[in-house]
C-alpha cells in the first residue's frame, strides 16, 4: 500500500465508528438501507432458534427483529468499539470474524450478512465457515450493494459520505477501494457456488438487474 493511501486508510479506521453513526443520520441513506433490513426481517421472521448477525457493527439491524426466548440473537463483529454501542441486553456479543466463527458446527438456524460480504478478502473461506455453523435446514440472508453497477457508481458521486469524509481529509474513492474488495458479481458467484438461492429482490427499483439498483437482498439454504 502506498504511503499516502496508508495514511488515508489509517485516518478512516480512526473515524470509522463515528462515520457509521453519521451515515444512518442521513434520511436518504437510512431509507435505502432500511429496505435491506426489512427484507432480512421479512425473510427470517418465521425462524426460531439461534440467529447469527455477521459483521453486525453497532447492531442497527436489531430494531427490525423480534428478540424472544425462542430467538437467541448473536452479534459478531471484529470491532469491539462497535459492539459496545449495542445496548440490548438480550443480545450476545462476540468479538470475531467470519474466517473463524467461534461457534459449533450446525449450531445456527439463521445467518444474517448485511453489507458485509463485499468487505471480506477471504470470501470463499468465510462462506465455508458460514456453511459449517449453519444447520442443514438453516437459512442465510444476505444484502449486497450493487457495486460496481451503473446506478451505484452514479449515486456515489452524490453520496453525503463523500462530502463528510472530505471535511476530515479522507479520500472517499480510496476508502471504497479498500473496503469493497469483492464486486457484486463475485459475491453472487461465490454464494451460488456454496448455497441454493431461494429468493432475490432488488432495491429501490425492483428491476432484476444490479446495474439499475443500489442494493439486493438474497435468501439461501444449504
Amino acid at each position: 500500500m502506498k504511503k499516502n493511501n496508508k495514511k488515508t486508510i489509517d485516518l478512516w479506521k480512526e473515524n470509522y465508528a463515528h462515520d457509521q453513526e453519521n451515515l444512518y443520520k442521513n434520511k436518504l441513506i437510512q431509507t435505502l438501507f432500511d429496505l435491506g433490513h426489512r427484507y432480512i426481517a421479512r425473510q427470517g421472521e418465521s425462524i426460531t432458534g439461534t440467529i447469527l448477525d455477521i459483521g453486525s457493527g453497532m447492531g442497527y439491524h436489531l430494531k427490525f427483529e423480534k428478540i424472544s426466548n425462542e430467538r437467541k440473537y448473536i452479534c459478531l463483529d471484529n470491532d469491539p468499539k462497535m459492539l459496545q454501542k449495542i445496548r440490548n441486553k438480550k443480545v450476545e456479543k462476540i468479538v470475531g470474524n467470519c474466517s473463524n466463527i467461534p461457534l459449533k458446527d450446525k449450531s445456527v438456524d439463521l445467518v444474517i450478512a448485511s453489507h458485509i460480504l463485499e468487505h471480506l478478502p477471504t470470501l470463499k473461506n468465510d462462506l465455508s465457515e458460514i456453511r459449517r455453523v449453519l444447520k442443514d435446514d438453516g437459512r442465510l440472508i444476505v444484502v449486497l450493494p450493487c457495486d460496481p453497477g451503473f446506478l451505484w457508481n452514479t449515486a456515489t458521486h452524490m453520496s453525503p459520505s463523500r462530502r463528510r469524509l472530505k471535511k476530515i481529509g479522507i479520500d472517499y474513492d480510496e476508502v471504497m477501494k479498500h473496503e469493497h474488495v469483492n464486486t457484486f458479481e463475485k459475491c453472487v458467484s461465490e454464494l451460488e457456488g456454496s448455497f441454493k438461492i431461494q429468493d432475490r429482490q432488488y432495491y429501490p427499483f425492483l428491476i432484476q438487474n444490479h446495474n439499475f439498483n443500489l442494493i439486493c437482498g438474497f435468501t439461501f439454504t444449504k
